[in-house]
């Protein structure tokens, strides 16, 4: 087989973050929104989900990275199902098929860390 840089069909993806403490392993956090950027693309859907604290049991936000075709940087936001409330740590996990011309270019989660009370 000849390598080449370009693949010639839509990849099955699976992408998994470390374990993020924001680098305060004991503090409380809470995470309001994660927010992804990418470009390129051609209509492929991506799933991402995520899991607290390390237990690897991985929850759906309430959308999914929906992307058509397009060569300029796209933001998408997503929010949590349920409230991400008193979690030490979080992991992402993006899977699905992404298009030939897919590149995750940024992830930032934004996030407060509780006070001590």
């Amino acid at each position: 087989d000849k390598w080449a840089d370009t693949p010639t069909a839509a990849p099955s993806i699976t992408i998994t973050t470390k374990d993020i403490d924001f680098g305060e392993p004991a503090l409380n956090k809470n995470v309001y929104k994660v927010r992804i950027t990418y470009t390129g693309g051609t209509s492929q859907a991506c799933n991402i989900q995520y899991a607290k604290d390390g237990s690897g049991s991985f929850l759906e936000f309430d959308a999914n990275l929906n992307y058509t075709t397009n060569t300029t940087q796209q933001i998408v936001d997503l929010t949590p199902s349920a409230a991400i409330t008193n979690i030490k740590s979080i992991q992402l996990k993006i899977s699905g098929t992404a298009a030939t011309t897919f590149e995750l270019n940024d992830i930032s989660i934004i996030f407060r860390i509780k006070g001590v009370r």
